[in-house]
């Protein structure tokens, strides 16, 4: 490898790890089918990532019975994050102080995809209730 691919790989790093501190300010838990009996079951639990809304299926968000139930979303998260085709993901966004989840959406990952130094995934997702966040849904970590 010569200077400027070494220069390159160092400059994507730091790049990444700005990008990991400054934008991954949402949470995500990965849910995978058993091979065995088929069950899907938590496999990791509140991982950093940034999730982006690209469409809603209801526009007038002021008015609470049209609060859209499916979003298309594009998650942003660090190289290394063990995402599979299939994997049910499970998006936590929390309030300012991150000690309280405002919202979630729940949905199944397609292929994921790598862009420079962040992997990415496109999926549907359709948003959690406020009893199915309490529920269903792991508390965000502690000292964020």
């Amino acid at each position: 490898m010569n200077r400027a691919q070494v220069r390159r790989r160092k400059l994507l790093g730091r790049l990444g790890a700005t990008l990991d501190r400054n934008l991954s300010v949402h949470f995500m838990d990965i849910c995978r089918s058993s091979p065995v009996d088929g069950v899907p079951r938590e496999v990791y639990s509140n991982i950093s990532v940034h999730a982006s809304r690209n469409s809603l299926d209801g526009a007038d968000v002021s008015n609470t019975p049209t609060i859209p139930v499916i979003v298309n979303v594009t998650l942003h998260m660090n190289i290394d994050v063990d995402l599979q085709n299939g994997d049910t993901v499970i998006v936590k966004i929390p309030d300012a102080s991150a000690t309280e989840i405002v919202e979630a959406f729940e949905g199944i990952c397609g292929d994921p995809y790598t862009v420079n130094s962040r992997k990415r995934a496109n999926l549907l997702m359709k948003q959690l209730g406020r009893d199915g966040i309490i529920s269903e849904v792991a508390p965000l970590p502690a000292g964020v």
